[in-house]
């Protein structure tokens, strides 16, 4: 499978609209995330839990910060 299509790819529908079909896993060649991709996605994963911490906390109508009961 060439690198244009290592995801998978899409298949035109007769409705007009195009499906996506993902490639079969694992995908070959394995993926490398070592060195600096390992440090951004730690550094993304991070922030993730960061916004996670402000999804609990909202401004009131007076625009006072409050801890909302998030589910």
């Amino acid at each position: 499978m060439d690198r244009a299509h290592r995801a998978g790819w899409y298949i035109q529908q007769g409705t007009g609209y195009k499906a996506f079909v993902p490639a079969s896993l694992p995908p070959d060649p394995p993926l490398a995330y070592g060195g600096e991709v390992q440090t951004l996605l730690s550094a993304a994963d991070r922030d993730i839990g960061r916004l996670d911490a402000l999804a609990a906390h909202r401004l009131d109508e007076r625009g006072v910060l409050t801890l909302s009961a998030v589910s």
